[in-house]
């Protein structure tokens, strides 16, 4: 590592040395006069000197020439010398060698040294010392997220911040799991239409705009890895679904799915998938809000369909007015939001269910209550609520309890003009 050297207290300080200093000489130099108002160093900024660059009528003398730095000053002595140093050697000095302490070459390469670790020749701070910036999990060093849609096909790639493909010359830092990363090379994933990836072409999200979460992984086999999930919170692949049409699939152009691989959260970016076999991808016109080029935990408020049904049956002529559904997912947390007024009960029969924009957690407690009921138009609050929403896990759906340990509302106590309101979160 480079170092500077301290500077003397006075300009053009000169001495004489007083005992002959020996070769292996590595402690004390003496000098005729003290040099304690002359002179400042320490261990961490040692001083320099050069002895016997000149003889004592101002001859150059080079074959007796040494540069010498020490840490310590003490009266007519300094202390803690590293001998030999400029590409000079270590060699035996005579009583009454001439001792400067004068800028010189050596000096100079110190302070080009220090500054060039940190610095281009222009002054700027390189970019390639992002090791000493201490930068947290998932920041990117000169990169940035560019999704881009092509024959409906969705590509995720990692660009600098200059837009090109990193190179060996221009990198993208990243911390993963403590460890700096470097990439070097063309990042990017891209994932085709034609399947339902990750639930989004599904009949409750298909058409909406979803935000994605990028992650950053890196293996042995692969290198760095690449990919996008709807989930905001994972941090090894063990967090995410093999299924890559599940809702919390990662969608990634890597090949190792060991369990407790790091995966890190770096950013934002919103797309749609449509509906359909053909399922088809498109991204907005990217800003502040839909691109977000930090790790982020949370999505927007988003709009969903919360498909309303029957455990049997048909649709038929099925209508509601509103029907309407939002949420948001920060975290392990996904607050839901819907507002369904039913004018035509359909075909239904059975159960009354209604789609969740993602299912709960593995392992969520049967029938938990989410916040909301199910009323009929105009009644009483204390009389006529039909039902309360419970969670059903597995699956991404809420049916109703009419009551504890009673079973479940169902379609013909479920009718026209009945009104569903949620208001709640839960566990992802």
């Amino acid at each position: 590592m480079a170092n500077l050297y301290n500077v003397p207290l006075k300009n053009a300080v000169s001495k004489v040395l007083q005992n002959t200093l020996t070769q292996g000489e590595t402690g004390t130099i003496t000098f005729t006069t003290s040099v304690s108002s002359d002179l400042q160093a320490s261990a961490s900024i040692p001083g320099i000197l050069v002895i016997d660059r000149i003889d004592v009528n101002g001859n150059l003398t080079p074959l007796l020439t040494e540069y010498i730095s020490f840490t310590g000053v003490s009266g007519s002595t300094v202390t803690g010398l590293t001998r030999g140093l400029g590409g000079t050697t270590a060699q035996g000095h005579a009583i009454g060698a001439i001792v400067e302490f004068v800028p010189d070459v050596v000096w100079a390469q110190a302070i080009n040294d220090v500054i060039t670790t940190e610095h281009d020749a222009d002054g700027q701070h390189k970019i390639n010392t992002f090791s000493n910036l201490n930068a947290p999990e998932g920041f990117l060093i000169n990169g940035k997220i560019v999704p881009s849609v092509s024959s409906n096909n969705l590509t995720v790639a990692l660009k600098t911040l200059a837009g090109t493909d990193a190179t060996a010359s221009d990198p993208i830092y990243v911390r993963i799991n403590g460890v700096i990363r470097t990439i070097t090379s063309a990042l990017s994933v891209t994932i085709n239409a034609g399947s339902n990836w990750a639930n989004a072409g599904s009949a409750e999200l298909a058409g909406y705009e979803l935000d994605w979460f990028v992650y950053l992984s890196h293996n042995s086999t692969d290198g760095m890895v690449i990919g996008f999930s709807r989930i905001p919170y994972a941090t090894q692949w063990g967090d995410f679904n093999l299924t890559a049409t599940n809702a919390k699939a990662n969608l990634q152009n890597g090949t190792v799915t060991t369990s407790t691989i790091a995966w890190v959260n770096i950013g934002r970016f919103a797309a749609t998938l449509s509906a359909g076999a053909g399922y088809t991808w498109s991204v907005p016109t990217f800003d502040t809000s839909n691109l977000i080029q930090r790790p982020i935990f949370e999505t927007r408020v988003l709009s969903y369909v919360p498909t309303l049904y029957g455990s049997t049956g048909s649709a038929g002529t099925f209508a509601a007015n509103p029907y309407a559904g939002s949420y948001t997912i920060n975290g392990r947390t996904l607050l839901l939001t819907i507002k369904i007024k039913c004018t035509n009960v359909g075909s239904w029969g059975t159960a009354v269910t209604v789609n969740t924009p993602m299912a709960p957690r593995s392992g969520y407690p049967a029938e938990t209550p989410i916040g909301g009921f199910v009323g009929a138009q105009g009644a009483n609050p204390a009389t006529g609520v039909r039902g309360a929403p419970v969670l059903n896990e597995p699956g991404n759906y809420i049916t109703f309890l009419t009551g504890i340990d009673t079973g479940v509302l169902i379609w013909g106590t479920f009718v026209v003009n009945d009104h569903i309101r949620i208001n709640g979160s839960y566990n992802i």
